[in-house]
């Protein structure tokens, strides 16, 4: 019984999306709104490399359509290039957008200058259509010789930039820099950055 539920999940989401959605699970509970999984989930998005892990998650509805995925404890999110991990995430698989908080951590490998970025946050809200992560509460990132925190961040993949804002504090072991700003946008391609209200230690042996 609970292999047929799954087929009939996928099939409904391959009309919704004109995409195909595997979900495995050791068990399922299915109603007129809602399907729930539990233990050892694994949801595939094939055409949008796509996973999804975690030990419950929820399938809803919206709108009449297969939307909204609420996946909870141990959650892994794999990317192309990128992986997020945190306690609690909702997604809107039509619209590709969704929030994950709790413990969030990320790792990315930049498109623009194939370095990785590591990023850990309270909570993260991300548009995988658009390639931009937001991040807000204790964060906390690190590309090579870089380390940062602030307040908030914005990530755009695509072009390489990140903006820290709130109390933003940046160290640069390489250029032997500490920096204390309201605001530092970084230009991943580049190598280079910009800031405003600075206050700049610069470490001269």
């Amino acid at each position: 019984m609970k292999k047929i539920v799954v087929m009939i999940l996928v099939f409904v989401g391959l009309l919704v999306f004109s995409k195909t959605i595997h979900i495995k699970a050791d068990f399922v509970r299915p109603s007129e709104e809602k399907i729930e999984y539990s233990g050892n989930i694994f949801l595939e998005i094939e055409e949008e490399s796509f996973t999804l892990k975690a030990e419950s998650l929820v399938v809803k509805k919206l709108g009449g359509k297969w939307r909204i995925t609420e996946a909870s404890s141990s959650v892994t999110v794999t990317l192309e290039d990128g992986k997020l991990s945190g306690d609690h995430l909702v997604y809107d698989v039509e619209t590709r957008e969704g929030t994950i908080t709790g413990n969030v951590t990320g790792d990315f490998l930049d498109k623009s200058s194939t370095e990785t970025v590591f990023i850990s946050c309270s909570t993260l809200v991300f548009d995988l259509k658009e390639d931009i992560f937001t991040g807000v509460g204790d964060v906390q990132i690190k590309k090579g010789a870089v380390e940062a925190s602030s307040g908030k961040f914005v990530y755009r993949r695509d072009d390489g930039i990140i903006e820290l804002a709130d109390s933003v504090e940046l160290k640069d072991t390489e250029k032997n820099l500490k920096m204390s700003a309201d605001r530092v946008v970084m230009d991943l391609e580049a190598d280079t950055m910009e800031a405003s209200s600075v206050t700049v230690t610069l470490e001269v042996e």
